[in-house]
């Protein structure tokens, strides 16, 4: 019996609320009431990662953009090394001191590399490094690199739908690039992608109550 007296009572409270406010309020009041909540309501992740750019402060290089969660450190790159120059470190926001990669990220960043020209030599010391980034946007990059001296890793954009799998010398190949081999030769490497299948959007499933 009461339980019959509670449900007429909530009925013409909702009755009240209808013909008085109309059916926007009845909304909102049987929302909170009845904890009807969306079963699927998809959770908004968005404001939790931050884009950190690297320049690496080279004409041949583009900037390269990685997304990373908010509040984490990122990575250090492998530092680069270009024939002539010496490379000094990574800089932000034009700061005089290199960047701390312990550094805890809340925002968008711009992390620079910086050079020093030390000296200048002949086309028959050096070899061409040529990365083909494989990415119909982006063109290839070429460098200057000192017979029996290593290249380096650049990064990589980030690239939708797509994971990155290395740099390779030929595609064919099953094993990527060694970067500890000394180079007495132009080499050309070229980036390896596999699609990846999108993860499903992550859902909370809330029961209904009464």
């Amino acid at each position: 019996m009461k339980k019959s007296f509670k449900t007429i009572f909530l009925l013409l409270i909702i009755g009240f609320l209808l013909v008085g406010t109309g059916c926007e309020a009845l909304d909102e009041f049987s929302n909170k009431v009845f904890n009807n909540e969306s079963k699927d309501e998809v959770i908004d992740e968005s404001n939790e990662f931050v884009t950190v750019t690297f320049d690496y402060g080279y004409s041949s290089f583009s900037k390269v953009s990685l997304e990373i969660k908010k509040d984490q450190p990122i990575f250090e790159p492998v530092e680069p090394s270009v024939s002539g120059y010496t490379f000094k470190g990574w800089y932000s926001n034009g700061n005089d001191s290199p960047f701390d990669f312990q550094t805890k990220i809340n925002e968008d960043i711009i992390i620079t590399g910086v050079w020093e020209e030390t000296e200048t030599s002949s086309i028959e010391d050096t070899i061409t490094v040529t990365y083909d980034y494989n990415v119909p946007e982006i063109d290839s990059v070429s460098i200057q690199v000192f017979k029996g001296e290593k290249t380096f890793e650049p990064l990589v954009q980030t690239r939708e739908s797509y994971i990155f799998k290395g740099w390779y010398s030929n595609l064919s190949e099953t094993e990527s690039f060694d970067f500890s081999t000394t180079l007495e030769q132009d080499l050309i490497l070229t980036a390896r992608w596999e699609e990846s299948i999108p993860a499903e959007p992550e859902t909370k499933d809330v029961t209904d109550t009464l």
